[in-house]
């Protein structure tokens, strides 16, 4: 069964999550699958390089994935169950990370994953989309 699915921007992949613990990942111009790896997730974006792909795990958790070789790239952990995650499509590092918190409030931390810091947080918010330009993040 299928949880989700992400596309890439950059390339033909997509990446889609299944009830069993596994990614795969397809190649649309091939028709085939490139690469299976194992990790619980609910949510998913690639990075703007589109070989590079973000996965919200279960718990406190995201992973990035090398998805041309199949591998594990970096393990994060938060301060709080990781809801939603999107890659910012005008920055290859940074990534926002939706965070849930009591009440139905939440918070989004802007995360540089390629110096594994935190940019900012950004607090008492619900979910949130890029504008088309990619320059902002619209709270909903």
């Amino acid at each position: 069964e299928i949880l989700w699915f992400a596309c890439s921007g950059a390339s033909d992949l997509v990446a889609v999550g299944l009830n069993d613990c596994t990614i795969e990942v397809y190649d649309l111009t091939t028709n085939r699958r490139i690469a299976i790896m194992k990790g619980q997730a609910h949510s998913a974006d690639f990075f703007p390089d589109g070989v590079f792909l973000a996965t919200a795990c279960i718990g406190c958790v995201i992973r990035t994935w090398n998805c041309q070789q199949g591998s594990l790239a970096g393990t994060y952990t938060f301060n709080g169950p990781v809801a939603t995650i999107k890659c910012f499509p005008n920055n290859p590092s940074q990534i926002a990370v939706g965070i849930e918190r009591t009440a139905g409030k939440g918070a989004i931390i802007i995360f540089d994953h390629e110096s594994d810091t935190e940019i900012t947080e950004l607090r008492d918010v619900c979910p949130y989309t890029f504008c088309r330009s990619g320059k902002s993040v619209i709270l909903m």
